[in-house]
C-alpha cells in the first residue's frame, strides 16, 4: 500500500514539474509565432537552456502589454486554478507549490501599470489565495491522502512534520496572495495617487488579511497575514492628502484603533497599532517636534509642514471615542489606550510647555484612575450594556468587527465557488 502511494506521489509531483515548464514554453511559443518580435526563441536550442531562458525572457518583455500575451496567460491561469480547484476538492496539497510558482512567475512577468491586469488578474487571484488559506486552515494539516501515508516511512508518528509543512505551505499561500494585492496597489497609486479613494482600497485589503486571518491557527501564516493588514495600513496612510489638516490626522487616528480591535489576538499587530496611535495622539495634543516630524516622515506620511496640536475639544472627543469604542467591544488594550490618550488630552491643556509637568499629570491620571476602578467600573458596566443594546438594534446580534463578519462571509463563498464543498464534505465523512 505505501508502494502504491509512493508510485502515485512520484508520478503526481513529476506531471507538475513537466508542466511547470514546459506549459509556459508552449503558450509563449503560440504568441511568438503570431506576434511580431525579435526575441529569436524559435530559433533558441532546448539543449542550452541559458540561452533559451533569455530568449523567453526577451520575449515577455516584448509582448507582455499585447493582447496575444493576455490571451495565453488566460488560458495559463485557467489550467493552473483548474489545478487548485482540484487539489482543494481531493485535498492534494502536495499541487500547491507548482500552483504558487506559477501565479507568482505570472505576477511578475505581467504588466503593473496595467489597470485590467490588475482587476482581472492580480486582485481575484489574491483574494481566491487568501480564501483558500482559510479553506485549508479548517481542513486540517494532514488530509492529504498520499502525502500521509507516505510520510509513515519517516517513523509512526509523522505529524510533526506534517504540522511544519502545513503551516510553511499556508504561508507561502499568503504570501503570495499579499503579493497580488500588493501588485494590485502598485497600478492603482499610479491610476488614483495620493486620494482618498487609494486609502480606501488599502483598507479594504488589510481588512481583508484580517478576515482571512480569524480561522487561521497557525502561528506563521497568521503573523503573515497580520504583518499584511499592518503593511497596506501603512501604505495607505502614506499616500493620504493633505496630512497636515486636523481631520485627515483624526481619522487616521480612529482608524488605527479600529485596526487594533480587528487584529485582536496578534502581539505584532497590536504592538505596531498600539505604538502608531500614542505616537499620532502626541503629536494631536502636542505638536510636533523636529525629531517627532523626522519619525513620521520616515515611516508615516511625507508631508514636508510640521504639524500643530489640534483643539483639545476635538482630540478629547477622539480620545473618548476610543475609549467608548472599547469599551462596547470588551477590548482591555483599547480602553488602556483611551485612558492614555485622555490623560494626555488633560495634561495638554494644563501642564503647559514643560515636559515633566505633563508626564506628572498623566501619572497623576493614572493614579487617580487605579483608585477610583470600583467607582469607574459602576458606571462602565451600564455603559457597555446600553452600547451594545444601541450596537445590536442597529446592526444586528453579533456586531463585533462587523467588516470583518462581512468580509469572512465573503471569503467563504469564494471558496464555496472554487471547490465543491459537497464532494469534499463526502471525501472527509468517507475517510
Amino acid at each position: 500500500m505505501q508502494g502504491t502511494h509512493a508510485v502515485r506521489l512520484a508520478i503526481l509531483v513529476s506531471g507538475m514539474n513537466s508542466m511547470l515548464f514546459a506549459l509556459p514554453a508552449v503558450l509563449m511559443g503560440i504568441v511568438d509565432r503570431h506576434v511580431r518580435n525579435t526575441a529569436g526563441l524559435s530559433q533558441a536550442s532546448i539543449y542550452d537552456p541559458i540561452a533559451l531562458g533569455g530568449k523567453f525572457f526577451e520575449l515577455v518583455l516584448q509582448v507582455r502589454g499585447t493582447f496575444a500575451f493576455a490571451v495565453a496567460s488566460s488560458a495559463y491561469i485557467m489550467v493552473w486554478m483548474f489545478v487548485l480547484r482540484s487539489a482543494m476538492t481531493l485535498r492534494l496539497w502536495t499541487c500547491r507549490p507548482f500552483v504558487l510558482l506559477s501565479l507568482n512567475a505570472l505576477c511578475a512577468a505581467s504588466p503593473y501599470g496595467s489597470l485590467g491586469w490588475t482587476l482581472c488578474f492580480r486582485v481575484p487571484i489574491g483574494v481566491c489565495l487568501l480564501a483558500m488559506v482559510m479553506f485549508m486552515e479548517s481542513a486540517g494539516n494532514g488530509t492529504d491522502p498520499i502525502l500521509q501515508e507516505v510520510l509513515r516511512w519517516l517513523g509512526p508518528h509523522p505529524a510533526p512534520f506534517l504540522e511544519l509543512l502545513h503551516g510553511v505551505l499556508q504561508t507561502g499561500t499568503a504570501v503570495t496572495a499579499s503579493l497580488c494585492l500588493g501588485s494590485g496597489l502598485a497600478c492603482a497609486s499610479y491610476h488614483f495617487g495620493a486620494s482618498w479613494l487609494y486609502f480606501m482600497i488599502c483598507w479594504s485589503f488589510s481588512s481583508l488579511s484580517l478576515a482571512a486571518r480569524l480561522d487561521c491557527n497557525g502561528a506563521m501564516v497568521s503573523l503573515c497575514l497580520a504583518t499584511s493588514a499592518v503593511v497596506f495600513f501603512l501604505i495607505g496612510i502614506r499616500f493620504l492628502p493633505e496630512f497636515h489638516s486636523a481631520r485627515t490626522r483624526l481619522i487616521v487616528f480612529l482608524l488605527c484603533g479600529r485596526l487594533c480591535h480587528m487584529g485582536h489576538g496578534s502581539l505584532v499587530l497590536n504592538s505596531i497599532c498600539g505604538a502608531a496611535l500614542c505616537f499620532q495622539f502626541a503629536s494631536l495634543a502636542f505638536g510636533e517636534s523636529p525629531w517627532a516630524s523626522e519619525v513620521r516622515r520616515r515611516l508615516f506620511h511625507g508631508d514636508p509642514e510640521q504639524l500643530r496640536k489640534v483643539p483639545f475639544a476635538a482630540r478629547l472627543l477622539a480620545s473618548t471615542l476610543l475609549f467608548l469604542h472599547g469599551v462596547s467591544t470588551h477590548d482591555t488594550l483599547l480602553i488602556t489606550l483611551g485612558c492614555f490618550c485622555i490623560y494626555t488630552s488633560m495634561a495638554s491643556l494644563v501642564a503647559g510647555d514643560s515636559d515633566l509637568s505633563r508626564a506628572l499629570v498623566v501619572a497623576l491620571c493614572g493614579l487617580a484612575t487605579t483608585f477610583l476602578g470600583e467607582v469607574a467600573q459602576t458606571y462602565v458596566a451600564p455603559l457597555q450594556a446600553g452600547i451594545a443594546l444601541l450596537e445590536q438594534s442597529t446592526f444586528g446580534a453579533e456586531t463585533r468587527s462587523w467588516e470583518l463578519g462581512f468580509l469572512h462571509g465573503f471569503l467563504h463563498d469564494v471558496t464555496n465557488i472554487m471547490s465543491d464543498k459537497a464532494g469534499a464534505t463526502n471525501l472527509i465523512t468517507s475517510g
